[in-house]
């Protein structure tokens, strides 16, 4: 589906396409434009929502506000974060037991 804005459809700034998106979300003041559930750009505190239309589809109902989403992002990243860190410690344990078995065959 296609956002339309001022009765234009909106392109991509590169190519000069029109977007293609999968599901555009509507609120009382806001816009959210997603492909396969990637959000692909937003318009946010919007003072006239009527310069909005969408072609080839409907806009959706937020099924989370904004700032819930956000609650997931963060924890999904700090839950990646921890993942990470274990992967690193796990990853300088490993350089250390190397550069140890590295200093005894160096030392015969």
């Amino acid at each position: 589906m296609k956002l339309i804005i001022n009765k234009e459809i909106y392109k991509n700034n590169l190519t000069g396409e029109p977007f293609n998106f999968t599901k555009i979300i509507k609120t009382s003041n806001s816009i959210y434009c997603y492909v396969n559930n990637k959000e692909i750009i937003s318009f946010e505190d919007v003072a006239n929502m009527d310069i909005f239309e969408v072609k080839d589809g409907e806009f959706s109902c937020p099924a989370k506000t904004k700032e819930e989403m956000q609650q997931e992002v963060n924890a999904k990243l700090l839950k990646d974060s921890a993942n990470l860190q274990v992967e690193l410690d796990k990853q300088k344990e490993l350089n250390a037991t190397l550069l140890m078995q590295i200093a005894r065959l160096g030392g015969r």
